[in-house]
């Protein structure tokens, strides 16, 4: 579906691909966009997409549920001032992600 991070690695050229890092119950749902140009607010919808993926087609199907209160998400977001590349803040990129609750009734 096109979530998810792909990469030509430096050394070796080969193309990676990957959409998270998990161990036992710890998951990291990661996700760029295809250029280095696409929006923060791009990568805010897919990253929705992707939660939603994986909460509704991985979790609950098989028993599970995220807890919101302790999920987090991050967005990194650069642009060029002319000099250097700088960190976006919040208020250049606003957004949410939200998860279902763990009763399935409310998305928070």
């Amino acid at each position: 579906a096109g979530l998810g991070v792909s990469m030509l690695m430096a050394i070796s050229a080969s193309a990676i691909s990957f959409v998270c890092f998990a161990f036992v119950d710890d998951t990291d749902i990661i996700h760029t966009g295809p250029a280095v140009d696409t929006p923060g607010s791009q990568i805010i919808r897919e990253f929705q997409q992707a939660m939603d993926c994986w909460e509704e087609g991985g979790l609950r199907t098989s028993g599970g549920a995220l807890v919101p209160e302790k999920s987090f998400w991050y967005l990194i977001d650069w642009y060029w001032d002319g000099k250097q590349w700088r960190n976006k803040e919040i208020v250049d990129v606003p957004g949410t992600i939200s998860v279902r609750s763990t009763d399935g009734q409310s998305r928070h």
